[in-house]
């Protein structure tokens, strides 16, 4: 409890609102955000980069143009190499990773232990960790951005400016309606 005594009542009060807002978590990987995690994916669970099983379920398989035939792209699904491209940064997943990595060793630790929990980067677990790294990440992002402005405004008015950013923006939705999506993460300085 010492902790908590030393922080004003602005930051407590930020610290209760991201609590109080986790439950709006909605945990899913789909469309641009399955780009975003397959990296963290791929790496800790299949150990390569070969990104197969990340849009199998999807229905949106990133594609490369190969060359054009009258005037019309040629679309190819796989890499010269034979591989499923993936176009999307790797910024997610860098910081995903840690939490990834603990999750699956956790997930293979109770599987040993007589659990039945899919080990593959999708299950539950999986999604749930994502997107409550992202919700971390972007409150990290609004606790600097405070943090700067009570230097030069006072706590009152960083308090109203950080809450002004946090959901008067389009930062809920990618905080916890779309946690895979690289925005959330930009309030942090890396998408």
């Amino acid at each position: 409890m010492g902790i908590w005594r030393s922080f004003s009542r602005a930051e407590k009060a930020l610290i209760l609102l991201f609590l109080m807002s986790l439950p709006f978590v909605h945990p899913q990987v789909r469309s641009d955000g399955a780009g975003y995690y397959a990296y963290a994916r791929s790496l800790i669970v299949d150990h390569n980069l070969r990104f197969k099983g990340d849009w199998d379920t999807q229905g949106d398989t990133p594609y490369i143009v190969t060359g054009m035939e009258n005037g019309h792209p040629i679309l190819s699904y796989l890499t010269p190499k034979g591989y499923v491209p993936n176009l999307y940064s790797v910024g997610p997943a860098i910081l995903w990773a840690p939490f990834v990595a603990c999750t699956h060793f956790g997930i293979v630790v109770l599987n040993h232990l007589g659990a039945n929990i899919p080990a593959d980067g999708h299950s539950r677990p999986y999604l749930v960790t994502v997107a409550l790294a992202t919700a971390l990440y972007g409150f990290v992002g609004l606790w600097l951005s405070f943090q700067m402005a009570r230097k030069y405004f006072g706590d009152r008015w960083a308090f109203f400016a950080t809450v002004g950013i946090w959901f008067a923006s389009s930062l809920p939705v990618y905080m916890y309606e779309d946690p895979a999506w690289s925005h959330a993460r930009f309030t942090f300085g890396i998408g």
